[in-house]
């Protein structure tokens, strides 16, 4: 099993060479600025091999080489080279596979739950997997998102308790997943095949082999040292850390649900989001230091970003680069052009476009690549749920609600667009009290009021 865990971690090694080595685009991003870049592919390589001659020492090795490799280069924090490694040193002591047994039970809990709370999930992404698959996505994207966070729920709830059943169901499901990411079907993040080959049949093994501790939940506390029993909960409990920003994504198990910041720059050459992939096999770490810390090594003068945080106790930061780095700015300030420096274009949110264009609210943009200037709400499509979606397209010029049913409470909902110049609102049921409501919003010059109590006396 320790062989098969190593082969997996190699062949993933293999897969994202150029992410172990020194590079300057995508840029390295060290834990530190002083640390210098160094090449860590062929010291994992040869961490690996001391693995398979001295097991018990040589898996300490290689999570040591690759802790210092992901310090000199966060890029290479993700879970598919943590969760082999763990795996790794479960092969090789008994201690370590019991702490093995709990990250298993935390990460499958913890990407259901994930999946359960991000409308990402529940929209955009399962509609996109589905497809890519090769199946019409209308029927059953909705049904897939839902079955898979069930599946993996469910899947942490048996090896905690019943981790003789959950061996049996963990080939059927990581088997499947690989199927899933092969050519034949979405054909998309290799990089994580291995992984999940390792899952099915080591991670299975290793629940096997702890069925022993799990008759009762009071047999499993005898015989336990309280560091290992607070390890336990560790790994249950510091997942909740992600929602406040203390835990990254990829240690908290948040693999594919969306629900993680987004940045994007504006720069005097256009616009680009920051984003992995590429011959690094693997995504941007999407964690908000992170953000600034590739925009302070990337960034001209002038130039900003607008870092999109869907996490509920998170704000969006926004930020513009003078001479001594990164200054974090309000959202006025960055969409306000100045000499030397762009107006910012603000990160759209996937869980709104999708919402939106499932609902057939009419968006318009300037060209293909550029971001919603423009919605357009008809009587037929109107839904107040959706309101809060604009929220999620700050770059909204223009805004149609003529012959809606919309209020004056609704217009709360707007207030968000900093940068509305246009608001239609004919034969509606709005008033003056509800318009002033929008007050604040800087250039909003132009409301189109026929049909309703509004007089111009309170447009002005």
């Amino acid at each position: 099993m320790l062989i098969l865990a190593i082969l997996c971690q190699l062949a993933t090694v293999v897969i994202t060479w150029p992410l172990w080595q020194i590079r300057h685009a995508p840029v390295n991003l060290p834990i530190s600025p002083t640390l210098p870049a160094i090449s860590f592919g062929w010291g994992i390589v040869a961490s690996l091999g001391l693995a398979t001659i001295w097991p018990r020492i040589g898996v300490v090795i290689h999570a040591v080489v690759l802790l210092v490799a992901c310090l000199f280069d966060q890029y290479r924090l993700e879970p598919q080279f943590i969760g082999l490694a763990i795996l790794m040193l479960g092969c090789a002591d008994a201690q370590w596979m019991r702490i093995c047994r709990w990250y298993l039970v935390a990460m499958w809990l913890w990407t259901g739950v994930h999946k359960f709370l991000s409308a990402d999930w529940m929209g955009h992404t399962c509609w996109s997997l589905v497809s890519r698959a090769g199946f019409d996505p209308e029927p059953f994207y909705l049904p897939f998102a839902l079955g898979v966070a069930a599946t993996e729920v469910s899947l942490g709830l048996l090896a905690w308790f019943r981790p003789r059943w959950a061996s049996y169901a963990v080939a059927p499901v990581h088997l499947g997943i690989v199927v899933f990411l092969s050519p034949w079907m979405a054909g998309m993040n290799y990089s994580v095949i291995p992984w999940n080959v390792a899952l099915a049949i080591v991670g299975g093994w290793v629940l096997h082999q702890q069925c022993a501790e799990s008759k009762s939940i009071s047999d499993q506390t005898n015989g336990i040292s309280r560091l290992e029993k607070f390890v336990r909960v560790a790994l249950i409990l510091t997942p909740l850390g992600f929602y406040v920003g203390w835990v990254d994504r990829s240690l908290a198990h948040v693999m594919y649900s969306g629900g993680v910041p987004r940045g994007i720059i504006t720069t005097r050459d256009g616009v680009r989001k920051v984003q992995g992939w590429d011959e690094l096999a693997v995504p941007f770490p999407h964690e908000r230091r992170l953000f600034r810390q590739y925009f302070a090594l990337t960034a001209a003068r002038g130039d900003k970003m607008h870092v999109s945080d869907p996490r509920r106790m998170l704000s969006d930061q926004f930020f513009v680069m003078r001479g001594l780095g990164p200054v974090e700015i309000d959202v006025d300030e960055f969409f306000r052009s100045r000499d030397d420096e762009v107006a910012g274009v603000a990160y759209e949110r996937r869980a709104s476009l999708f919402a939106l264009s499932r609902a057939g609210v009419r968006m318009l943009r300037e060209s293909p690549d550029s971001s919603v200037y423009a919605v357009a709400f008809t009587p037929e499509n109107f839904d107040r749920s959706l309101l809060g979606h604009l929220d999620g397209l700050p770059n909204l010029r223009q805004l149609q609600f003529s012959g809606t049913d919309i209020e004056d409470r609704d217009l709360a909902e707007l207030k968000s667009l900093r940068l509305l110049t246009g608001l239609g609102l004919n034969h509606t049921n709005v008033t003056e009290a509800g318009l002033s409501q929008l007050d604040d919003l800087p250039y909003l010059q132009y409301v189109e009021t026929e049909g309703t109590a509004i007089t111009k006396r309170g447009q002005e």
